[in-house]
Order: structure tokens, then sequence, then C-alpha cells
């Protein structure tokens, strides 16, 4: 077998196809660990969605993190729960919002530190997401770390 008059033989000498596996091999190696953290992220996130309390909550502090291309504000929170005051950070992506306005957060009653400016239902579609991408690019590195070795068993 030819592939544009060059043998499979010529082509994995000048392809390194060793190393080639070995970069698909952690691909894929990465790809199975993001999947599997993202679907535990995902199945927490939807587990907490189920018990999930909401409560009004005030922005107390306002700050910016990064360089001045990739800035990002961040607004700490406090809010009551349990007879006790919690606070908390969120990347809040409205500029309207400002230092003591009053925000809806969402709390696990069972932990209130565990709380975020997003409901629990929309962090678990996000995972969801995350893990099914993870899950496809896993799939295609094992299709293409599969081709490659067929290709250097042959000829």
């Amino acid at each position: 077998m030819t592939f544009f008059g060059t043998t499979p033989g010529d082509l994995r000498r000048a392809a390194g196809v060793p190393s080639v596996s070995i970069v698909l091999a952690l691909s894929l190696l990465i790809c199975v660990f993001g999947s599997l953290a993202q679907g535990i992220e995902w199945q927490r996130e939807a587990y907490l969605a189920a018990r999930e309390q909401t409560a009004s909550a005030r922005i107390v502090r306002q700050r910016v993190e990064g360089g001045t291309r990739s800035a990002s504000t961040i607004w700490t929170y406090s809010f009551q729960a349990m007879g006790r005051e919690f606070q908390n950070d969120a990347l809040r992506y409205r500029s309207s919002d400002a230092v003591g306005q009053f925000i809806i957060v969402y709390y696990d009653p069972r932990n209130p530190r565990r709380s975020s400016d997003i409901d629990f239902a929309e962090l678990a579609e996000m995972n969801r997401f995350e893990f099914l991408c993870f899950a496809i690019g896993a799939v295609a590195v094992a299709s293409g770390l599969a081709a490659v070795r067929r290709f250097c068993k042959g000829a």
C-alpha cells in the first residue's frame, strides 16, 4: 500500500509515530480524567439543585483581578442563613451591579458556605455540557490512537 508514492514505513520514519502515539495517549488520559471530574461535578451540582435554598445577599465588595486584557470583576456578597452570616465571592458579568446592591444567591442548607449567584441546576447543566465535550474528545482521541496503531502494524 502506498500513500502518494510513499510506503507506511516511510511515513512512520518521517512522522515519528511513537511520539504521535505518546501524545495521543496523554491526550486520551487528559480527556478521560476531565470527563470523570466533570461527571462528578455534574452529579454533585444536580444533587445540590434538588435541595438548594435561596437568600437575598448584599454585595459588600468589588475587586478586579487579572491583567488589562483579561481582567475579571469579583464581587463579594454577604447573606444570612440559619441565623448566621456567610460571605462568598462571585464572578459577575453584569457591569450594572454595584456595592450595596441586593442579589439572589443559592446555597446548600447543609453547608451554607457553598453558595453561588447561579442556580445549582444551571451549574449542573454547564458541567453536563463540559462532561460531554470531554467524553467526545476522549472518543475522538481514542479513535485517532487506534488508527495510528493500525497504521504502525500495516505494511
